[in-house]
């Protein structure tokens, strides 16, 4: 188990502290929380262990739960070609919001990872990595896309952050809790009636191969202490170097 984070909490403190101890939680999917399916077996439903609830189901084909991946713990794993899951709950209906993934990216090309679908085949938002497998965010609004200069690895384990503050026009990209992009202008994103896709883009098309661990939602833009935290617990939970 990973020691000390600079200035921040031991792992033991961690084990005890868990991200619904911060206001605004909307989504928390977590594998090691997913009952009833064997290794290898698919998961038809991915049960949100917020006290909201929601339930991401698929409405292509259905990803696998694979175990002892990432650093010992499960992850789902989208294929790549038509394995998604969604849900319809409003989690990010607000202009302010942060998200959170411990994830491993299995493909050189990239598409959506994450993303928010309006109505039909409309496009509010989405975190996205290329072919490059560099890391991005596309708002939808004015269709901006902001870049990092960080690449990932295929195989590599990565936590990564957004945080979009549209009130100060401010959005961060934090992997591995390197602060990586600040101060982007025209980074609004367009509120409404939403649907979260996880591993594809909005028409149920760009389908992304990667093993999802966990994923968070806020409905604010957390604060560079909260935001530390949140990296601190998964950075340690899934042994990602900081």
């Amino acid at each position: 188990m990973p020691g000390a984070v600079p200035g921040h909490m031991l792992w033991s403190t961690l084990q005890a502290w868990n991200p619904s101890y911060l206001s605004g939680l909307e989504v928390w999917l977590d594998a090691s929380a997913i009952e009833g399916v064997a290794a290898g077996g698919t998961v038809s439903t991915w049960d949100d262990v917020s006290t909201n609830g929601y339930a991401f189901t698929s409405s292509n084909s259905a990803p696998t739960l694979q175990l002892n991946v990432f650093n010992g713990y499960p992850v789902v794993r989208f294929d790549g070609v038509d394995d998604s899951v969604e849900n319809a709950a409003d989690a990010t209906d607000v202009a302010n919001f942060s998200i959170f993934a411990a994830f491993i990216p299995q493909a050189t090309a990239g598409n959506f990872f994450i993303s928010e679908k309006g109505t039909g085949t409309s496009v509010n938002w989405y975190l996205w990595y290329n072919g490059a497998l560099q890391a991005g965010f596309h708002n939808g609004v004015g269709f901006d896309d902001h870049t990092s200069a960080v690449t990932l690895s295929s195989g590599v384990g990565v936590v990564w952050a957004y945080v979009l503050d549209d009130a100060n026009n401010l959005l961060r990209m934090i992997p591995n809790s390197t602060e990586d992009s600040t101060d982007e202008t025209n980074s609004a994103v367009t509120t409404g009636s939403q649907i979260v896709n996880i591993a594809s883009g909005r028409d149920d098309a760009n389908f992304t191969e990667v093993d999802v661990a966990e994923m968070l939602i806020y409905s604010r833009a957390l604060s560079t202490d909260e935001t530390i935290l949140v990296l601190d617990y998964l950075s340690h939970k899934y042994g990602v170097s900081t």
